[in-house]
């Protein structure tokens, strides 16, 4: 006899007290390395020690020269942009699926976004669709290594080199994951990342940009503070040659960032261990699909996706009716599901192309009409309707966990005609 899902009334899957939700997990070290910082007294600055320290230790993990920590992703990205020579009325092409800042850091420096449709296995920016999307103004690429999925950079570099572009890698949710043995980070002109609080290495709020290039690393250095060059010796000239903004990091964030960073190894193979378990123990579920991961990438799972998919099932239903109803009935057995995701051009700041008023960059001299009528994006419309992601598949939650989230799948989706049948 089949058990009765929780949702109908029987007992939840998921003992309740076991799932553990608050992240970063912070040890006695953490606290002793932000104290360090208040008993040393010096609290920020473009050389202070732990930044400095913070910034090298980064960029010898991605295999880089230069590193520069910030107070956000979004900043990184900016800087990126920026560096790229990205001036009004350029265009940077990137994915339709993503964060907004993916998007808002090309607006921030005047470039217009060309958005390009997903993969729809990776729900990473889909490589075939690049080239038709370049014209005479574009001047990056920026590829998303979403949900910690490394994107396809073979070919994207291939596209850069040959049209003589900028790639950026927005590996905001990406710390740690390798493409065909690189890790992201290194591969592209430049990269950045996010340490806000939900990231594999977690402050609260920050970033860093990353870099092989000495130029480019001047360029955004001058955008993240004020728009002064950055001298060798590290003292200040307080000249502005350009625009910049205040972009730099802080002294407590950077050491607790170091502390959490010596946990990424540990962390990322936890991550990886519980999320092996769930997609060999998913995948056979009818109506369920369990993420695809590009040959010789190792991803790290910020989020771990899984799709509902009706029709398999036979089912005429409206894939996000389907989506909603399901994970209502997996939460009710106590799996925590999630939506971190947007398609970006439907926004309502792409849809009417207000920007910083008077319709501008779009309406800057010059400047081509781009549309973002989303039937361009048919993947990522359809993904942004059955896409879910599992929860807590970071510790100290663990393999105990995921088997009870095993059982609560298979018992929801054992049970799936009573579910829809309930409230129709």
């Amino acid at each position: 006899m089949r058990e009765k899902p929780a949702i109908l009334g029987g007992k939840k899957a998921v003992p309740d007290g076991l799932r553990v939700e608050n992240w970063p997990v912070i040890r006695k070290e953490d606290e002793e390395a932000v104290l360090g910082v208040l008993r040393r007294g010096v609290l920020s600055g473009t050389d202070a020690p732990e930044t400095s320290a913070w910034q090298k230790e980064w960029a010898d993990y991605c295999g880089v020269k230069y590193c520069l920590a910030t107070n956000s992703g979004t900043a990184a990205l900016h800087m990126a942009v920026a560096a790229s020579g990205v001036e009004p009325g350029d265009e940077v092409i990137t994915t339709a699926l993503s964060w907004t800042s993916t998007g808002t850091c090309i607006l921030h420096h005047g470039g217009i976004p060309v958005f390009v449709d997903i993969d729809p296995r990776t729900y990473n920016i889909d490589v075939s669709k690049i080239e038709e999307a370049i014209s005479p103004r574009t001047r990056a690429i920026i590829p998303v290594h979403l949900y910690g999925q490394p994107a396809d950079m073979g070919p994207i570099m291939n596209i850069a080199e040959k049209h003589g572009l900028s790639v950026i890698e927005d590996g905001c949710q990406a710390h740690g994951a390798t493409y065909r043995g690189r890790r992201v980070g290194g591969i592209g002109h430049m990269a950045c990342f996010s340490t806000q609080n939900s990231k594999h290495v977690a402050c609260g709020e920050g970033g860093l940009f990353v870099t092989n290039d000495e130029k480019l690393h001047h360029s955004a250095a001058r955008v993240q503070q004020f728009g002064e060059n950055r001298l060798p010796d590290g003292r200040r000239e307080y000249n502005a040659y350009g625009m910049g903004w205040m972009y730099r990091s802080q002294e407590m964030v950077s050491a607790f960032c170091r502390s959490q960073f010596r946990r990424l190894p540990e962390y990322i193979s936890i991550i990886r261990k519980n999320c092996e378990y769930l997609t060999a123990n998913l995948a056979g579920i009818k109506g369920l699909r369990t993420p695809y991961v590009l040959p010789d990438c190792e991803p790290v799972w910020w989020d771990y996706k899984v799709r509902f998919v009706p029709e398999e099932l036979g089912l005429k239903i409206n894939p996000r009716e389907f989506a909603v109803r399901m994970s209502d009935a997996l939460r009710a057995e106590g799996v925590f599901l999630t939506r971190w995701e947007f398609v970006i051009p439907d926004m309502t700041l792409f849809q009417q192309k207000r920007g910083f008023g008077r319709g501008y960059p779009w309406s800057f001299p010059g400047a081509r009409e781009i549309s973002y009528d989303t039937v361009q994006y048919p993947e990522a419309m359809a993904a942004i309707k059955a896409i879910m992601g599992i929860y807590c598949i970071k510790p100290p939650n663990g393999l105990e966990l995921m088997k009870y989230y095993v059982e609560a799948f298979r018992k929801v989706y054992n049970s799936y005609e009573e579910i829809l049948a309930e409230r129709t």
